[in-house]
């Protein structure tokens, strides 16, 4: 199960490349560990994964997507887009809901996201050229993906509901495996994906712990 998470973030960073850029904020680590302790308590038998597709199964880096699909590989696009003004992005957490396809064998669990601010910055990155096919922007916060007919018993949980926190940071993944950190208001941070990966300090917390663990430890632990 551990195994799993860890192969999808190694899996994200070490391939180097992906097919689109894609702009997002991070959750604060409180919100990303308690998102995580959700996602280890749903019993393995519900989880849905893809051996071909790693980027299934739980989701391991807690954040809510602005805008996937983008074309440009500079940062830079991005930070003039932003403009000084927006110095921090508000969030509100609300309950747990479902995203289901029907050309699909599973469904994404996640959380609805409420953000006027995500919004509007949605909309000013859409200018750019991209390849965002969706018609309705919907921010949220994904848990798991599920399989087909899994994911009734926990739509609608309100344990996140309520929830608010602040960004004053956007992350911003280059299609050529770059990840640019633009402070909101600040200068930005350029930083290679290997690079973060061999200098970052691992941070000790729940998280850290739980994934540094036995990968055949039982979730329990969490409760």
């Amino acid at each position: 199960m551990y195994f799993n998470l860890l192969t999808t973030l190694l899996n994200e960073n070490l391939n180097g490349e992906y097919k689109h850029s894609s702009t997002q904020i991070n959750a604060p680590n409180d919100v990303a560990e308690k998102v995580l302790k959700y996602s280890m308590a749903i019993p393995d038998s519900d989880i849905f994964n893809d051996p071909e597709d790693p980027s299934m199964g739980r989701e391991l880096e807690s954040h809510i997507t602005i805008l996937y699909g983008l074309h440009t590989k500079d940062y830079k696009d991005i930070v003039k887009l932003i403009g000084s003004e927006v110095k921090e992005i508000s969030v509100v957490l609300g309950e747990t809901s479902l995203f289901e396809a029907k050309d699909t064998n599973y469904e994404v669990l996640k959380i609805s996201v409420v953000s006027k601010t995500l919004n509007e910055l949605h909309n000013i990155f859409s200018t750019l050229p991209n390849e965002d096919k969706h018609p309705e922007y919907q921010p949220h916060l994904t848990i798991a993906y599920l399989k087909k007919g899994a994911g009734k018993r926990y739509a609608g949980d309100k344990t996140f509901d309520g929830i608010k926190f602040t960004c004053n940071s956007i992350q911003f993944k280059s299609s050529n495996g770059d990840s640019n950190k633009i402070e909101l208001g600040k200068k930005v941070e350029e930083t290679k994906l290997k690079d973060f990966l061999d200098n970052e300090k691992p941070v000790e917390n729940e998280t850290s712990e739980i994934l540094k663990s036995n990968p055949l430890q039982s979730w329990a632990t969490w409760q």
